[in-house]
């Protein structure tokens, strides 16, 4: 299945895709009938998707901040794109494609890092140096040890000591 992002979704389109779930609640209809209301991120944007049909049962199959695969169809609602979700499969973190939901960075980070550290080289106060070499040696095993990604209002640490994903939302002004 080839990866269908946010930024090309269009009205109408049927949708068979992986999303990570950034919103999750139940709410109801006018008639009292609930429905799954969520909001879906990749590393183009996010998306509102509806679940109208078993909300309540396939609401607990997953959580926020999971990876899942849904299959929907486009729609346009009130001037906005939703997805009304027919089907939604919990992913584990080992079945996705960790590049599809992180930004690219617009420089090589390794070379950002020796910019960095190059900086640090010229300074020429010895007591500003000092706690700058200190504060680079931290950076320098916390570097290491994690992977941090970031764009808008997500953020991924990805740490390669124990091969994990922890995700975290965070409020960003733009």
């Amino acid at each position: 299945m080839k990866k269908l992002f946010v930024n090309e979704i269009k009205e109408n389109d049927k949708v068979e895709s992986i999303f990570l779930v950034k919103q999750k609640s139940i709410s109801f209809t006018k008639a009292g009938n609930p429905y799954l209301n969520l909001t879906m991120i990749d590393k183009t944007g996010e998306v509102n998707g509806k679940v109208w049909e078993q909300a309540e049962k396939l609401a607990k199959l997953f959580q926020k901040d999971d990876f899942v695969k849904i299959k929907s169809t486009a729609v346009t609602y009130q001037n906005s794109l939703q997805l009304n979700i027919s089907s939604i499969i919990p992913l584990s973190p080992s079945e996705i494609d960790i590049t599809n939901f992180l930004p690219q960075a617009k420089n090589d980070i390794e070379q950002t890092f020796l910019k960095l550290k190059a900086i640090i080289e010229e300074v020429s106060n010895a007591h500003l140096k000092k706690l700058l070499d200190q504060g680079w040696k931290n950076a320098e095993i916390k570097y290491s040890e994690f992977r941090v990604y970031k764009k808008g209002n997500m953020g991924i640490l990805y740490s390669t000591k124990t091969d994990r994903i922890i995700i975290k939302y965070y409020r960003g002004k733009k």
